[in-house]
């Protein structure tokens, strides 16, 4: 599970600007996060006047202008923040899925999802997926981890509800 928090050599050398800003989600998100930080608006314009954006959630961008605010403006700084919340979604893998399999099939499964290359690409740039998946296991944690209970099921719902801020496309599951 610590494989997760070793971040590719790639997101640290000298052409991190390729491979942290690999789409043109990635700038509007650094975008939003920088507007975020000086004009106090989410907003994806370069120049002023910024105007509030409704096109991009704001759970994303919210994180990134945590850490610049932390780290300075450094892709590097929320790599390393991905590297983290990527760990902590595989070890809630393993340990709630436990209870629900054998423990060798959940700590199976932590270690696939720890290697897979399309979770260890994403966490390498600077993309929504891995502060959704965090919140995904955090909401499947709360449904599956024990008895059903109101208290489990609003702390679900208000995780779906988080992972729907990070990523609109976690609205698609209730369909």
């Amino acid at each position: 599970l610590f494989i997760r928090l070793i971040p590719s050599p790639a997101s640290f050398s000298s052409v991190d600007a390729i491979r942290v800003m690999h789409s043109p989600d990635c700038f509007d998100y650094e975008r939003a996060a920088l507007n975020l930080l000086e004009n106090r608006t989410r907003s994806i314009a370069k120049a002023p006047p910024v105007e509030p954006d409704s096109w991009r959630t704001p759970g994303y961008p919210l994180l990134v202008a945590g850490v610049y605010a932390v780290t300075g403006t450094s892709p590097h700084a929320v790599i390393f923040v991905h590297a983290v919340l990527a760990a902590v979604s595989c070890g809630l893998l393993a340990w709630w899925g436990a209870p629900l399999a054998v423990a060798r099939a959940a700590a199976l499964a932590a270690a696939v999802w720890a290697v897979d290359v399309g979770t260890v690409a994403n966490g390498g740039i600077l993309l929504s997926e891995t502060l959704c998946l965090l919140f995904m296991m955090l909401a499947f944690g709360a449904l599956f981890a024990g008895p059903p209970t109101a208290r489990r099921g609003a702390a679900a719902g208000l995780m779906f509800a988080l992972a729907a801020l990070a990523r609109l496309a976690v609205l698609y599951l209730a369909a």
